[in-house]
Order: C-alpha cells, then sequence, then structure tokens
C-alpha cells in the first residue's frame, strides 16, 4: 500500500528504465503538486514510462495537478487488468491518463473520478487504447464524463452509467480524427451540459456503433450522439 505520499512530479511511484512487475498494489491518497504549465505534476499514484507487468491495481482518492490523478502512462505497448480507479482527480485524465502508444485495458473499474478531460480516462493525441469489460460510472469532467479520447478507441463489453460532462460528451468526448468503435456497450443515464449526452465526436473520425444500447443520456439539445460525421450504427438501440 502506497498511502499519503506527496511530490512536485509524481506521488508515490516512477517506473524507468527495465520492466518491472507492478501487481496488487493500492495507492491511496497521494499527489503530484507541480501546477506549472510547463511541469505539471502527473501520475499521481504511479506513473509508467516503460514496459511493465501489471494487474490488480487499486487507486483511490489520488491527485495529480497535471495528467492522471490515479495512473499516468506515457508510452509503450501495455497491458492492464483487474485495476479500479476510484475518487481521483487529475487535470486531465482524473482516473488515468495514456499519454502515447497503446493500451488493452480489461476487467477494470471507474467510478467517482473527476478531471477537466476526461473524468475517468483521458488519451493523448499518439494513444489508441482497446477496452473490454470495463465500467465508467458516475465520473465528471469538463468533456468526456467517462472518457476524452486524442487518437483511436475500441470499446467492447464496456458500460457508461451515470457520468456527465459540462460541455461536450456525457460518457465519450472524441476530439481528434480517430475512430471510435463500440460493440456490445452500454450508454446509459449520462449527461451533457452542451452537447452529445452519450458521445460527442467533434472531427473527422467515424463512430461505429454496433450491438450496442444508447439510452436516457441527456443534453442541452436534446441528442444523445453528437457527430461531426454520421455515426454507422448496426443492430443497435438509439
Amino acid at each position: 500500500i502506497f498511502s499519503g505520499n506527496t511530490a512536485e512530479r509524481v506521488g508515490a511511484i516512477y517506473h524507468t528504465g527495465i520492466s518491472a512487475t507492478l501487481r496488487n498494489l493500492t495507492f491511496t491518497g497521494n499527489s503530484a503538486l507541480t501546477a506549472s504549465l510547463n511541469v505539471r505534476g502527473s501520475g499521481g499514484g504511479l506513473y509508467v514510462a516503460t514496459l511493465a507487468d501489471m494487474g490488480s491495481l487499486r487507486f483511490q482518492g489520488n491527485f495529480a495537478a497535471g495528467f492522471g490523478g490515479g495512473m499516468y502512462i506515457a508510452s509503450g505497448n501495455q497491458a492492464l487488468s483487474n485495476a479500479t480507479f476510484d475518487a481521483n482527480y487529475g487535470f486531465a485524465g482524473g482516473g488515468l491518463r495514456v499519454n502515447a502508444g497503446a493500451l488493452t485495458l480489461t476487467d477494470s473499474t471507474f467510478t467517482g473520478n473527476s478531471a477537466d478531460a476526461g473524468g475517468g480516462m483521458e488519451t493523448g493525441y499518439a494513444a489508441t487504447a482497446t477496452l473490454g469489460r470495463v465500467s465508467f460510472l458516475a465520473n465528471t469532467a469538463y468533456n468526456g464524463g467517462g472518457v476524452s479520447a486524442g487518437f483511436e478507441m475500441t470499446y467492447t463489453n464496456v458500460i457508461f452509467a451515470a457520468n456527465a460532462s459540462q460541455q461536450y460528451g456525457g460518457a465519450i468526448f472524441n476530439g481528434s480524427n480517430g475512430a471510435t468503435q463500440l460493440t456490445n456497450v452500454t450508454v446509459a443515464g449520462n449527461s451533457a451540459g452542451y452537447k452529445g449526452g452519450a458521445i460527442a465526436n467533434l472531427t473527422g473520425g467515424v463512430p461505429s456503433i454496433r450491438n450496442s444500447i444508447l439510452y436516457g443520456n441527456v443534453t442541452g439539445d436534446g441528442l444523445q450522439i453528437y457527430s461531426y460525421l454520421a455515426p454507422v450504427v448496426n443492430d443497435s438501440l438509439i
């Protein structure tokens, strides 16, 4: 257990260099405090800069003035399973920030995290993420209550419920040309203050929605999906 640690750049653990095993760890109440525009504290609990064997990690009540209130992944082809992110805060990525590379995330939950962008999770413009059996519950942000995506995202067997944004994308905000693909996804009871109670897609990527349910998502313009390009929808309830 790593609890109550504070530092300017990284709250508890900074991993770089050779591969490491990071399993069965709890990070609670740690803080990365630097708020400079040039150097922001990132990874309130954990900062991963190089390849790591990761699983069964818990992040609760951590803080980052910059990116990744719970955890920050800098780059690489990473995999993470059985993680929980609860009540963390970061400027971008309340629970998790993926800066670059590719992440496969499975069997994990994000609950009650908050950020300016991506209350649960945020990805950078050089990052892709594949999510399976992941839940986003009651996360909040200015854009992207559940997720704010900088590039391509694939969601399979994912649940978004009761997430909220002040502006765009109660559940999902996509601000790049990367594709958003949803398969067997439930998006219910989310809200956005302006557009996209479920999904807001502001640029050239085409959302693909298959075998999914979008229900009861609320927004200022009354539409569950706001997209620059029309989504491709198959066998779904909207």
